[in-house]
């Protein structure tokens, strides 16, 4: 299984040939449903990017945009968190080195596709979700959802990844959807929501 983690400002405006750079994370960066979130040692400034993803359903290799949606359920497209050690990114970056660690370390990804499958058991459709909301302890970080820019830069970023990597059955897609990165420190709750559907909550320790 492969983790692709795309960079981009505005997804309204990223249309062109590799316009969103992107990172592959290893597989051990994937937190274990319902496991709490460890804060590596070497990072003093934590920070929690909200994504929204999308898992692969079928091989695939150089896959036009245009055919992109046939590659994932759409209506399993739910909310994750991806952990960056925001210290070691700035100085690695100012230093001009590799920062794979301050993205790709283990446990860096939260996601769980375990409630999107209930809720599309349950007749509810995901799509009518409008405001994903990070809560760390009490404080509320809200995120307006445009459903048709993402399902639009979610197709553009299979076709750039396809270009270069063949996608298999259980890749997953992150796509970043808040500039608020919010702080976590030890001993936080974290909760994510799509409206009022909780798709996961946990301590960081």
């Amino acid at each position: 299984m492969k983790i692709f983690r795309f960079f981009v400002d505005n997804i309204k405006e990223t249309r062109s040939l590799f316009s969103m750079a992107a990172m592959c994370l290893p597989d051990t960066a994937l937190l274990i449903s319902k496991h709490p979130f460890f804060i590596p040692d070497f990072t003093h400034d934590c920070r929690a990017q909200l994504c929204m993803a999308v898992r692969i359903n079928r091989l695939g290799k150089s896959i036009h945009e245009r055919f992109a949606h046939r590659y994932y359920d759409e209506r399993e497209i739910c909310p994750a968190l991806h952990f960056v050690a925001q210290d070691r990114l700035d100085e690695l970056q100012n230093a001009g080195l590799p920062w794979d660690v301050a993205a790709g370390f283990d446990n860096a990804v939260a996601v769980c596709f375990d409630n999107a499958e209930a809720a599309i058991k349950d007749g509810a459709d995901t799509q009518h979700h409008t405001t994903a909301t990070l809560r760390v302890n009490q404080e509320a970080h809200v995120v307006q959802l445009d459903w048709n820019n993402i399902k639009g830069a979610i197709n553009k970023q299979i076709e750039q990844v396809s270009l270069l990597y063949t996608l298999r059955q259980g890749d997953l897609l992150l796509l970043p959807v808040a500039a608020d990165c919010p702080q976590v420190h030890i001993n936080d709750k974290l909760t994510l929501c799509l409206d009022s559907l909780e798709y996961f909550s946990f301590n960081v320790k």
